[in-house]
């Protein structure tokens, strides 16, 4: 029989080496930041829908106000601040507690105001407005047709 002490072969076999070590730490290092660049990439994307979503929806509030309301509802959008919402007392700008901010991240390409008539259209002579919400990496539009119909692209 031998022993480990008696087989030099056997001896240098054992354990892993300094460069498999250092290969090892190395692929481990290129797979953690690999991980970390698509999570922050997949949670910048969520913001981005979140906020498109919420100017959407913020949009069809509007719309379904002027209609029950028979009055016509304005939805102002302030592309500096990263803030939007809906004219709720109709005075004609917008108020603290009428404020809706985008999350962070995320931002208005320009000062926009969506007015919608009592009937749900817009407002007559105005043009459609292309509202475009944006991160680093990409840009959501919503466009309102003349109609009122609101779509998301």
């Amino acid at each position: 029989m031998y022993d480990s002490l008696s087989n030099p072969r056997k001896h240098n076999e054992a354990g892993f080496g300094l460069m498999e070590v250092v290969v090892g730490v190395f692929v481990t290092l290129i797979l953690c930041s690999v991980m970390l660049y698509l999570v922050r990439l997949g949670f910048a994307m969520y913001k981005l829908n979140s906020g498109t979503t919420s100017v959407a929806e913020q949009l069809e509030k509007a719309r379904a106000l002027a209609l029950s309301k028979g009055e016509p509802v304005r939805v102002f959008f302030e592309y500096k601040r990263g803030k939007y919402g809906m004219d709720k007392n109709g005075n004609g700008r917008l108020d603290p507690f009428e404020v809706e901010e985008l999350p962070e991240g995320v931002s208005l390409s320009q000062d926009t105001v969506v007015t919608f008539t009592r009937t749900g259209t817009l407002a007559q002579n105005s043009k459609e407005p292309l509202i475009t919400i944006s991160n680093t990496s990409d840009a959501r539009r919503i466009k309102v047709s003349a109609a009122g119909a609101i779509e998301v692209d």
